[in-house]
């Protein structure tokens, strides 16, 4: 393995070799003159003919010392490197996500990413750790000096269809690496654009590569389905995304259980997304794209998956007859929505309650949201009174609180648990936290009638039910499809769940069939990013451990070695 060197410039004052030569060749030469005698130099040729020997190669030794000399000397300034890392930790970060299985680079942006871990593991003699980027940065080998274990680990994986995260995201997960205490740090990717600032991890040498050339791709970024109970069909719309800046001409194949579709041909405008309407299929259902490979340069977003999970939670609902909180049967059809008035024991067989008021006994022991309508006296709460609302929170996304009649609001101020929703007159919304051995569930107070008048014609009430039955619910919440990284499916897996799009059953449910599909839009978008060498910073500080680990004194200490033979020579011949 050849040297690295910290300081190659210098390598022109190799240069120096002409001048020595030519200086040795054109010296001045002994002047020829008459004596008496030469009984004097006979005395001194006797004394040297032990030593003719050496005295024959002399004059070659003057020459070869000085050549030696400025040889060493250069290569201590070029500062080698010579131990290959040897005491040195260097972490390797490959991005498995969906687009790294672009082919604008051959055989894909996942191999070549590959085969460029592989030559950093080989080209290595210190510590090396391995880690695979996805959603979530995922250690695969921890440091170790053993380069055949990291290659080995290295073989094993493959890419998903999960999606990268943001670029502060990756920046905060590779800052609690620092523990590690990282010399060099390597990021294969190909989309990530990362802002890193100029005191980013000063100890270590941090590099972002990127794999990728080419830009031009048509995908299926996602789907909008209904399910018709009745039919046992899925309907809605499916999202293609063009992002070429040219029209492309599209064929989507459909596949389903006991119906044969006709190709759906559709011509997608440059730098486009649309929505494709679907005829009423019978799940489980597959969509693929058929497109010219000078325009799609990934196949990984070509596909769509869509099935029935067989999975079908229970909500009991405590409700007077003809509460909107019934119509949710009717929104939401793969949940089994039971009454407490037709059937008094449902709350204890299922896995969540809703009710009008306290609720059963029985909700104390699962999820459970419970509406409070008030008093029909209380004022209610008057326009620009409701002071903030946790928008992070899952319960209340897509929600706009400001739109709702003040006179529907029934704020408390007695409530228990973590206020979300609050107004001048107390809060509107709150959530409890309660344990049972190993299970964490929500109680959810709200403090408003679902029935009131008030919230007729308002998105804002349906989309709170939704959040709701989705939060409660939480991992067992059924989907017509689920994007990679799904909590949900972590729970019906008890572990690590399936990163590739397609048909999945989890362990110990043969009748259930989850349609997994690309986990963002994002990943359809495959615009290469730029690389960044490690920062001023950065460098500074590897150079500092490289110049402690050179061994360039030993080097020169070679060089005054060969100086002082040369001296040593001239004093013993004159």
């Amino acid at each position: 393995m050849m040297p690295d060197f910290l300081n190659p410039g210098f390598f022109w004052a190799l240069g120096l070799l002409l001048p020595v030569f030519v200086l040795y060749f054109i010296k001045s030469r002994p002047r020829h003159a008459a004596v008496s005698s030469n009984i004097i130099w006979r005395i001194v040729i006797s004394r040297l003919k032990p030593n003719s020997f050496f005295q024959r190669f002399q004059n070659s030794l003057f020459l070869i010392l000085q050549l030696l000399a400025v040889t060493w000397a250069v290569f201590a300034m070029t500062r080698p490197l010579l131990n290959g890392g040897v005491g040195l930790t260097r972490l390797i970060i490959i991005d498995a996500s969906a687009s790294m299985q672009a082919v604008d680079v051959l055989p894909s942006r996942w191999e070549a990413a590959r085969a460029r871990a592989r030559d950093l593991i080989k080209t290595w003699n210190g510590r090396t750790g391995l880690l695979v980027l996805t959603d979530r940065l995922r250690s695969v080998v921890s440091p170790v000096e053993d380069g055949n274990l990291v290659r080995g680990a290295l073989d094993r994986l493959s890419p998903t269809h999960a999606a990268t995260p943001s670029p502060e995201r990756v920046l905060r997960m590779i800052r609690d690496l620092e523990g590690l205490g990282a010399d060099e740090l390597f990021l294969l990717t190909d989309t990530i654009d990362l802002k890193i600032p100029p005191d980013f991890l000063p100890q270590t040498a941090m590099s972002v590569e990127i794999f990728g050339t080419k830009s031009g791709n048509v995908a299926i970024v996602g789907a909008e389905t209904i399910w018709n109970p009745a039919a046992g069909s899925i309907g809605g719309n499916l999202f293609v995304r063009n992002t070429n800046a040219e029209t492309v001409e599209v064929e989507i194949r459909i596949a389903c259980s006991g119906t044969s579709a006709l190709p759906l041909k559709i011509k997608l405008a440059g730098d486009t997304r649309i929505a494709v309407p679907l005829p009423p299929l019978i799940p489980p259902a597959t969509f693929t794209l058929s497109v010219p490979d000078a325009s799609n340069i990934s196949k990984a977003d070509d596909c769509w998956y869509l099935s029935d999970p067989g999975l079908r939670p229970r909500v009991a609902i405590d409700a007077p007859a003809g509460s909107i909180l019934y119509r949710l049967r009717r929104a939401l059809p793969l949940v089994e929505f039971l009454s407490l008035t037709d059937n008094p024991d449902a709350a204890s067989d299922s896995a969540a309650v809703i009710s009008i008021g306290p609720g059963p006994a029985e909700a104390r022991d699962r999820p459970s949201a419970a509406f409070f309508p008030g008093n029909s006296g209380d004022p209610g709460v008057a326009p620009g009174e409701i002071i903030s609302w946790e928008e992070e929170h899952p319960l209340l996304a897509f929600t706009n609180w400001d739109v709702i009649p003040g006179e529907a609001l029934r704020p408390f101020s007695d409530i228990s648990g973590l206020s979300l929703v609050d107004a001048v007159g107390g809060t509107l919304v709150s959530e409890m936290l309660d344990t049972r051995g190993d299970r964490h569930f929500p109680h959810v107070s709200i403090a408003f009638d679902p029935d009131h008048p008030a919230f007729r014609g308002e998105m804002f009430l349906p989309v709170l039910l939704f959040n709701l039955v989705e939060y409660l619910l939480q991992n067992d919440f059924p989907r017509l499809w689920y994007p990679v990284g799904h909590p949900g499916m972590a729970a019906l897996w008890h572990g690590r769940p399936p990163e590739t799009a397609g048909f999945h059953s989890p362990p110990g449910k043969p009748g259930s069939r989850l349609a997994i599909n690309l986990q963002a839009p994002s990943e359809a978008i495959l615009t290469p990013a730029p690389a960044k060498p490690p920062n001023l910073a950065q460098k500074v500080g590897r150079r500092v451990k490289d110049q402690a680990g050179s061994p360039w004194q030993a080097i020169l200490s070679i060089a005054f070695v060969c100086v002082l033979f040369e001296w040593y020579l001239y004093l013993r011949r004159y």
